[in-house]
């Protein structure tokens, strides 16, 4: 590997547990393509939207842990309940915890909470054998698109380190707006929030942080900020010489957005 490589950052759109087992579909090959055109990681750091805090971010720091869930769809599938116990990196995350100390941002280390299913989902495609140390990072909601990019701008020199970062989350996502069958067709409202956010993320990023007031529906397309804010972290993680590129996009239940993008040279 070269000495001057950093490893890409990844925003996943993580959707129902069911797309970590369909292997002939669109998502999970790209997916897979990814995971073809970078060396292993050492460690992978997520920021999901199914870990929140209120007062400060947290970290988890333990040797090894289980996942859990706080999703029904998941325990229907049992799925999380079966997978191996889960290596962690307590250097890194007391690393972590250093770093956003120094930068003024409240902080402190978890050594109890395992990952949930938003980390679940895309790692078991990427990494089924679970043999890489993961850290999760909690999401501060009441922060904002601001403050969760300059987290990524604070932590992105680790990425030094051949350390993956992942937001997982999803561009759209109401729970109450949503087909029950999986492949139902796209509904208007959420394609265009969802192309917005798309032509946001090349362009003015002044307007990505205000996207309440300038994207087109946003009261249904984010009716709660938490699977969006992860597309924060990830575009604060990206240097001046890097692009941002879409590896997937496509929808799940008429309304919820599977966009994935890397960031890379």
């Amino acid at each position: 590997m070269e000495a001057d490589f950093v490893f890409p950052a990844l925003f996943v759109g993580h959707g129902s547990i069911s797309n970590a087992f369909i292997k002939d579909g669109k998502y999970y090959k790209a997916l897979m393509n990814f995971k073809a055109s970078n060396p292993i990681p050492d460690t992978i750091v997520v920021l999901s939207a199914h870990w929140q805090t209120d007062n400060q971010f947290e970290i988890t720091c333990w040797e090894n842990n289980e996942a859990f869930c706080d999703d029904e769809e998941s325990n229907d599938h049992g799925t999380l309940k079966r997978i191996k116990p889960i290596t962690g990196n307590v250097s890194l995350a007391r690393s972590i915890v250093y770093t956003l100390k120094k930068k003024g941002i409240k902080s402190s280390i978890n050594d109890e909470r395992g990952i949930d299913q938003g980390v679940w989902i895309p790692l078991s495609i990427l990494y089924p054998d679970q043999d890489i140390p993961i850290v999760q990072i909690s999401l501060q909601v009441a922060k904002g698109p601001r403050s969760l990019f300059k987290l990524g701008m604070y932590l992105k020199k680790f990425r030094t380190e051949n350390i993956l970062f992942m937001g997982s989350g999803n561009v759209v996502y109401n729970r109450k707006i949503r087909h029950q069958e999986k492949d139902a067709p796209v509904s208007g409202w959420a394609k265009d929030f969802d192309s917005w956010i798309e032509e946001s993320i090349f362009g003015d990023l002044e307007n990505l942080f205000n996207y309440q007031e300038y994207a087109p529906n946003a009261d249904y397309a984010v009716p709660t900020t938490e699977h969006l804010d992860p597309l924060f972290f990830v575009l604060g993680l990206k240097n001046e010489d890097e692009k941002i590129k879409t590896i997937y996009e496509g929808f799940e239940h008429s309304t919820t957005s599977m966009r994935t993008f890397i960031i890379s040279k």
